[in-house]
Formats: structure tokens, sequence, C-alpha cells
């Protein structure tokens, strides 16, 4: 073949083309994180068909119905991480469930994952709820999910998952949920039954079926990194239609969305989420002071090697790689998840990732966050409730 595939500096015209079609059809990738990964995945893609640009865009306008879900595939590929991802965030829902349960307004729980793709984060939404014993107690429990890609909306309903991919799981939740199939693993109907898989793009909905209305708790996780610092403005209110009168929302670790004043944010054990009114739906102050716990006056855990690791290598990349820095800084506030704080200087080094990305709307909001953490004893900070954050 004598094309060059690809350049490896500007993208080429037929590649902005893609882009710009890609635009047309799904509504983004439009900031520059997302439209660099996406040229990536037109690169990938050209080379496992051996074809230059020219050629795949032509492929792609004969072939729209094959070729874009091949192309979206290879966009989102290495995103997902395989279930229970960012257990700890995880965990924390599973224990503000359970306070919320009392005062639900009906037996019925229902949970949104927005940006499902294959599947991993809404099967993994079903084995904790199941986990929780609601189900048993008489509760419908239903996760629906959503992504606008329909080859990955079909290869979620499939729920057939490759071999490796439960290895993290432990062996009585294998056991209890999957069964073998095809040389890799397939989930059970007894956990099927409580999925349910949509084709939807929430950035150009005009209205959305009655079964994904009145959704109790949302996950929403990365799907402000996505799509224009100018939108972000516009999740909640993207969201809303999908939102029971009480609803709680689950972000990426140290992602934070710009202010709204009909949702308040607050952080408990490391996990920040934002909630919809402040009546009995989380770990407000009436739970935590009958719980004796006081966020304020509690010491902040330090900092472990690993985390201080991941803090400086993001730091190195921040000048030449912030969007490999955005995914370490990430990854360091999963860390200390897991060790049950929010670290502010973790906060602080994500205010700068997201400004060196040009996303001031979300650097600022990070930097709202860090004003609202309180002094720590050792002329630091310590992780508090923001669920007084105006």
């Amino acid at each position: 073949m004598t094309d060059k595939l690809v350049s490896d500096s500007d993208p080429r015209p037929e590649e902005l083309a893609i882009l710009a079609r890609a635009r047309e059809l799904f509504g983004h990738p439009e900031n520059p994180a997302s439209k660099k990964r996406f040229l990536d995945a037109i690169k990938k893609r050209c080379q496992t068909l051996d074809i230059p640009p020219a050629k795949f865009l032509n492929l792609l306008e004969a072939q729209p119905d094959q070729q874009w879900p091949e192309l979206w595939s290879w966009w989102g590929r290495g995103a997902e991480d395989g279930f229970f991802k960012y257990q700890a965030q995880l965990e924390a829902l599973g224990r503000i469930i359970l306070e919320w349960a009392p005062y639900a307004p009906r037996r019925q729980l229902k949970v949104l994952s927005v940006e499902a793709g294959a599947g991993y984060e809404a099967v993994s939404l079903v084995m904790l709820l199941l986990g929780l014993g609601l189900a048993a107690k008489g509760w419908e429990i239903s996760v629906l999910g959503l992504d606008l890609c329909p080859s990955l909306v079909i290869q979620a309903k499939e729920a057939n998952y490759p071999r490796d991919s439960l290895l993290p799981l432990p062996s009585d939740l294998v056991r209890r949920y999957f069964t073998p199939r095809a040389g890799g693993w397939h989930f059970k109907d007894q956990g099927r039954r409580h999925l349910r898989f949509f084709n939807l793009n929430i950035h150009r909905l005009a209205h959305i079926p009655e079964d994904l209305s009145d959704c109790d708790f949302i996950l929403a996780r990365g799907l402000s990194f996505d799509i224009p610092d100018q939108e972000t403005v516009l999740l909640f209110d993207r969201l809303k239609p999908f939102m029971a009168q009480e609803c709680l929302i689950l972000t990426a670790p140290g992602e934070f969305w710009p202010k709204s004043d009909e949702f308040y944010l607050e952080e408990r054990d490391g996990v920040t989420y934002y909630r919809r009114t402040q009546d009995k739906l989380s770990a407000g102050p009436r739970s935590r002071k009958k719980a004796g716990i006081n966020a304020r006056r509690r010491p902040r855990p330090q900092t472990g090697a690993r985390g201080q690791s991941l803090r400086w290598a993001a730091e190195e990349k921040l000048a030449a790689g912030p969007e490999e820095a955005r995914l370490i800084v990430t990854e360091l506030i999963h860390e200390e998840m897991d060790q049950g704080f929010l670290n502010p200087e973790s906060v602080r080094l994500m205010e700068k990732v997201l400004s060196a990305l040009e996303r001031p709307n979300l650097a600022e909001a990070a930097a709202r966050v860090l004003g609202y953490l309180a002094p720590g004893p050792d002329n630091g900070q310590q992780s508090l409730s923001l669920k007084d954050l105006p």
C-alpha cells in the first residue's frame, strides 16, 4: 500500500470530515481531549482495516450501520475497566441506599447508568443492589443503562463477558450470578431480569421513554469530560427528565460539576455526590448526628506511598499531557477514597489539570469545592461534609 495511513501530527482533511460527521450524528466529541481520543480511534481503525482515511470515509458513508458502531467502539476501547470500577463509590452508594430506603416514597428502586457501554457498571449495580437484600423484602429493583452506541447496547443486552473480566470478582459472586458460555461468562437471568438497556443520547433528547423517568440514583461518571466545557453547565438539566423528585448523582472521583441551585454537593468517607433536595435522601445532618459522626473534627488520613507517587506522576505530566494527568489524578482520588477521605491537595491538582485542559467551568467547580474544605489542625485541610455548599 503506497498511501500513508494517517499523519502523526495535524489531522488530515479526511479525519476532520469523519470527526465532523460524528459531531453531526452524536453531538460530540467537541472538547480537545475527546477530539484527540476520537482521532486516535480513527487512526487505529484505519490501521486495522489497512486503508487510508479517504477510503475509510467512503466506507463509513457506504456502510454506516456497520462502520459507525465499530468506530465508536474503538473510541471507547480501554475506558471500560471491568466490574465494580471505583468500588469505594459503590460501597458508599450501598450505605446511602440503606439509609434512604426507610423514607422512600415507594418500595421501588431505580438506578440509571449513563454511558453504560458494554454493561459492566450496570451489572455491578445489580449485584450490589441484590446484595443489600431489598429485593428479598419485596422491593422492585431496576437498573437502566443508556449508551449512544447501538453495538454496545446490543452487547450489553446479550450480557456475555470475557473470561478474564471476572478475575477480580469474589468466587461467590461468580457462582451466584454467572454461568460459563462460549469461552466466557454469561450474566444469569436472576440478575438480568433487573436490567434494561436503551440506545439514547442525553445530549440530543426530545423525550424519554416513561420507564426511564423517576430514577432515584444516577451514575454519570466521567460525563463532563467528554462534552464541550460550555455544555457542562447543562448537565443537571439534561438529567432532570430521568430524575425522581429526590435523586442522588454520582460523578467520577474528582469530577465536580458547575453550580446549580437545585443540587447540593456532599461528601462521605471521601466519596462526593450531588443530591437533589435535602430531605432524608442521604447522609444529611440528622443521620450523621444519629451515627455520632462529626466530619468536621475527624483527623485527615495521610496520603499513602502509592498516592504520593500518583501525585508526582500527575504533576510531571501536567504540562506535556494534561489529559493523561487527569486520568492519573482520578486514580489518585480513587486511591484516597479507599482510605476514606477527600484530600484537598488532590482537588487542587485536579483544578490545575482542568485549567490546563482549557475547561474553565469544571476548573471553577473544583476551585469552589476546594474553598469549602475547612483548615485542619496541621495547617492543612481535611475532609468534611459539603452539604452546606451554596
